[in-house]
């Protein structure tokens, strides 16, 4: 058997209890190929070391690991402190979202502000107000709020045609302002402007090294600059 974990952001200390999950699938199958599809790995300033530690030797016990890492900045942390034994390598690939295809022919109106509400948020109220303030003195009146997270369970035979609707919904709009990593993502296989602001961790603008030429998508690292 080959044991695949999903993709995403759950490597570190930032969410712990979902890397927990990762952790227990090493502990428990170290006798079994285990893949880990394009993933961030982020540790705070205030990460403990014994922490790192812990994770690093869980990493390198398993003789049989394929960890993919979605951005360089993830890729060099992890080659450079964490030594692959038996047949584990690791390797840098996009995040799997940018796959995804698109006709992006849609008519496009109006703003979505799509941004986070968890431990990863960068902006406070203020900041967002005077996003808002800025879009309507710019003729944006059309302003409204999304999140490409929903609380709670989703069926699986749901999730598809969730999927197409948030997609369908950022194609659809001009300009998409976003702290959410696959709001940028989506934006850029829509063809929608993106204005991304880099949440704690580093993988916005890891990924968005993926996309450095889309012209439609940029980058900001202070705040106060957005409007």
């Amino acid at each position: 058997d080959v044991i695949f974990i999903t993709g995403g952001g759950v490597l570190g200390n930032l969410w712990r209890e979902s890397s927990g999950m990762v952790k227990s699938i090493l502990q428990k199958y170290k006798n079994k190929k285990v893949v880990i599809f394009p993933q961030t790995i982020f540790y705070s300033e205030n990460s403990s070391d014994e922490v790192i530690e812990e994770d690093k030797l869980l990493f390198e016990n398993h003789p049989n690991l394929f960890v993919t890492l979605r951005e360089a900045i993830s890729y060099r942390y992890f080659n450079d402190h964490i030594k692959c034994t038996g047949n584990s390598r690791i390797f840098l690939a996009p995040d799997m979202a940018l796959y995804l295809k698109y006709d992006s022919s849609t008519n496009k109106n109006g703003v979505l502000m799509c941004m986070r509400k968890d431990k990863e948020r960068t902006i406070n109220d203020s900041e967002n107000n005077k996003v808002v303030k800025a879009l309507i003195e710019n003729n944006y009146k059309n302003v409204k709020y999304t999140d490409t997270a929903y609380d709670g369970l989703v069926a699986r035979k749901e999730r598809l045609n969730l999927l197409n609707e948030k997609i369908d919904e950022i194609a659809g709009a001009e300009l998409i302002i976003t702290d959410r990593l696959h709001g940028m993502v989506l934006a850029a296989i829509t063809g929608t402007k993106c204005i991304a602001i880099t949440s704690k961790s580093h993988k916005i603008i890891g990924v968005y090294e993926w996309l450095s030429d889309i012209v439609s998508v940029y980058v900001v690292e202070n705040n106060n600059s957005i409007p």
